[in-house]
């Protein structure tokens, strides 16, 4: 939003900041404050990554429950039970249901 505002040759002013990018140290405080957010959100992605590698390493990273029991749907289909049915019963939507078997 910032890089935009430049680019349209707009300035901007904070309320509750002492934030004013039409003076030189308003520009400064800004890029300074934007530099650090950005860090800190690599920061935060490394760390994140880090997290997720270790628990996989350790077995405790098995991601989401799977919600979607393939097994069951087969199932039912192979006992010609209609597609709205299905998702019925396995709490689907019928176009879901649908959308799998036109595959």
């Amino acid at each position: 939003m910032v890089r935009e505002l430049k680019t349209r040759g707009m300035t901007l002013k904070a309320t509750e900041q002492p934030i004013d990018t039409a003076s030189t140290v308003g520009k400064a405080f800004l890029d300074m404050s934007l530099i650090l957010v950005e860090s800190e959100a690599i920061l935060r992605k490394e760390r994140q990554f880090e997290r997720i590698t270790r628990a996989k390493a350790e077995g405790t990273h098995t991601g989401r429950k799977a919600t979607l029991d393939f097994h069951a749907i087969k199932t039912l289909k192979a006992q010609d039970v209609e597609e709205s049915e299905i998702a019925r019963k396995l709490g689907f939507s019928r176009g879901f249901v649908y959308h799998l078997f036109s595959a």
